[in-house]
């Protein structure tokens, strides 16, 4: 089931290409497209971490204790949100930022004026 679901992933990574060329929609759009459909895909497989491979739980600050039990809140989960726990926020939102500026920046005609300079002094 992994192999299928890795088969899946990276044929959306290759039709994001497709998908701007067919709806001239910009390519940071297919790959959110292409992260839905490999979210349902991994969804309804519902892969899980084999039970050797999971570390064992101990009881953190969110967690709640009812007795004898434990609940866990947070990072119990398993596929995509899992993942999306993992990211690093501070690296996503530098990117996101420095996108930003690149989109504003061609907005106001930076970048053009900037490359007609640049093309008219190296001739």
């Amino acid at each position: 089931r992994s192999i299928a679901v890795l088969l899946v992933g990276v044929f959306c990574i290759l039709m994001v290409p497709v998908v701007k060329m067919v709806t001239g929609l910009p390519p940071y759009l297919g790959m959110l497209l292409a992260l839905g459909v490999f979210w349902i895909v991994a969804d309804c497989f519902e892969l899980e971490t084999p039970a050797s491979m999971q570390p064992l739980a101990e009881p953190s600050p969110s967690d709640m204790v009812v007795g004898n039990h434990v609940e866990h809140h947070g990072h119990g989960q398993i596929g995509v949100p899992e993942a999306l726990h993992k990211v690093d926020l501070s690296s996503l939102l530098f990117f996101t930022g420095v996108l930003l500026a690149v989109v504003a920046l061609d907005c106001a005609g930076v970048l053009k004026n900037y490359a007609t300079f640049l093309k008219d002094i190296t001739g």
